[in-house]
């Protein structure tokens, strides 16, 4: 065996490890690019809501580094949802629609980089589609995955964190529109939102590492370890 072959053994095997990681470690990264070039506040976005993730690459070093971390983050979480197809077929619980769902949400997750820090009122409408059909058809693959494996009988503890991912997304989700719905504060909390929404989607995908794991499956077509 070369000794490329364990390397690219453990690529695949750890695929969600890190394409988790990197949109999360990629978007931080550009929140204090862009805080320092005083583009934004230093704050706890999380918390006090005080910047968007997009305010974080609309200019500066921030834009070109959103731009060229993103745009890959995107291609590879497209290689993800192609190795979750695989990963079904392992386990004999295909569902098509859970790979289309991802593959869709990766292009729109492209088509909302290109557009960000454009002016216009085509690139704010392309950046306002493309987040929206991102973290919807993104939650959407997440959920019918995590449902699939559960009614299959793949209930082990990374599994029960996903299934408990996609239930916090469900409810900020639901708990956001009621406050959209009923106050006149939504906008004092929207940024906020949208940072624990992402963060949360990217650590399902790095649980979703555990859960390969859990099932024996490496990263690769009909192969166990």
């Amino acid at each position: 065996m070369s000794t490329a072959q364990p390397l690219k053994m453990w690529v695949l095997k750890a695929c969600p490890l890190w394409v988790g990681l990197w949109p999360i470690i990629a978007i931080h990264i550009s929140y204090l690019i862009a805080a320092s070039a005083g583009h934004v506040d230093w704050c706890n976005p999380y918390w006090d809501s005080c910047t968007s993730i997009s305010a974080t690459g609309r200019q500066g070093v921030e834009f070109y580094w959103f731009k060229l971390t993103m745009i890959p983050a995107a291609l590879l979480m497209s290689f993800y949802w192609h190795r979750v197809a695989m990963w079904q077929q392992f386990l004999g619980v295909a569902n098509q629609w859970i790979s289309r769902f991802g593959y869709i949400a990766c292009a729109f997750l492209i088509i909302y980089v290109i557009a960000l820090g454009l002016s216009g009122d085509q690139f704010r409408i392309q950046r306002r589609i493309g987040v929206i059909l991102y973290f919807t058809l993104t939650y959407l693959a997440q959920l019918l995955l995590v449902t699939g494996l559960w009614r299959c009988g793949f209930r082990s503890r990374s599994v029960r964190i996903m299934f408990a991912f996609c239930a916090a997304c469900l409810g900020i989700g639901l708990m956001s529109l009621g406050i959209d719905m009923l106050t006149d504060w939504h906008d004092d909390i929207e940024d906020a939102i949208e940072w624990i929404l992402a963060l949360l989607m990217h650590l399902y995908i790095i649980a979703c590492y555990w859960a390969w794991r859990a099932t024996g499956f490496n990263g690769q077509a009909n192969k166990t370890l």
